[in-house]
Order: structure tokens, then C-alpha cells, then sequence
């Protein structure tokens, strides 16, 4: 293959200095959202506590979170190809850190579990999108995928 060839086919993925920021941004954001499930489950207790909530009505915090993400998974998706991926994912992390601030500030737990909903949605959007915005960051050759064959 001459220079040209690689030229053009590297293209198709960022710069060296612009990939490496991408996927630590992409990584940072599904570790958070994967975590914040997690840290949830781990905290319901002393959250119910402070909330004077039953555990019966505690568990909606864990369960309208999940309600949500796999409700607005594939369709999170579908809007991320219509607009863009990167534009949704950066819309999904928005959303998940204003959420995140909304049930830091939930004075009672309607208010978390419509909090932890929005969080959801996020989340909805950052899983799936941030994995199809590493397949635009890296180029072809890297990811083993095959061209498309031209005719």
C-alpha cells in the first residue's frame, strides 16, 4: 500500500491526540453510569433511612432507574442515528449529571425516584451511543472491520 492509500484510509478514525482524549471521555461516562447503578444498590439502605422511606417504596430508587435505561435504550440509539451520535451521547451525559445534582438535592423520595428516572435516561443514552462513537474513533484497520466493497 503506498502513503496515499494509508493516508486515506486512516482518516476514517481521529488523530492520534483527539482518539485518546475520545475514548477516555467515552470510558469516563460509562463508568459513571455503570457505577451509579452500583453505588445505588449499595447505598439503599442509608438512603431509605434518611429519606424515612419503607424498603418497600425504597426500592423504586433502584428500580426506576433501571425502569427507564432499558425502556430508552434502543430508542436512544434510533434518535443517535437520526442526530448524531456524538451529539446524543454529549446530550446523555448532560442530562445524567444534571440528574445526578437533582438526587444529590432530593429533599424526598418522589423526588429521587423522578430524579434517578432522568438518570436513566441518561444512562440510556451514554451505553449504547458511546460504544458506536469508539467504532468512529479508531480507523478501520485498527478494529479489524472490513471495508465495504466498492463496485
Amino acid at each position: 500500500m503506498n502513503d496515499n492509500a494509508n493516508a486515506v484510509h486512516d482518516a476514517d478514525g481521529l488523530p492520534l491526540p483527539r482518539r485518546c482524549l475520545a475514548v477516555a471521555a467515552i470510558l469516563g461516562a460509562g463508568v459513571l453510569v455503570v457505577l451509579d447503578g452500583a453505588i445505588a444498590n449499595i447505598a439503599l439502605p442509608n438512603i431509605a433511612q434518611q429519606l424515612q422511606a419503607t424498603p418497600a417504596d425504597a426500592v423504586w430508587i433502584i428500580t426506576a432507574y433501571q425502569l427507564a435505561v432499558v425502556m430508552f435504550l434502543l430508542p436512544a440509539s434510533a434518535v443517535g442515528e437520526s442526530f448524531g451520535y456524538r451529539r446524543v451521547f454529549a446530550g446523555g451525559v448532560a442530562l445524567f449529571t444534571a440528574a445526578s445534582v437533582l438526587c444529590a438535592l432530593a429533599p424526598s423520595l418522589p423526588w429521587l425516584v423522578a430524579a434517578r428516572c432522568l438518570q436513566g435516561l441518561g444512562s440510556a443514552a451514554v451505553m449504547p451511543l458511546g460504544l458506536a462513537l469508539l467504532r468512529f474513533t479508531y480507523p478501520r484497520r485498527l478494529l479489524a472491520l472490513l471495508a465495504p466493497a466498492e463496485n
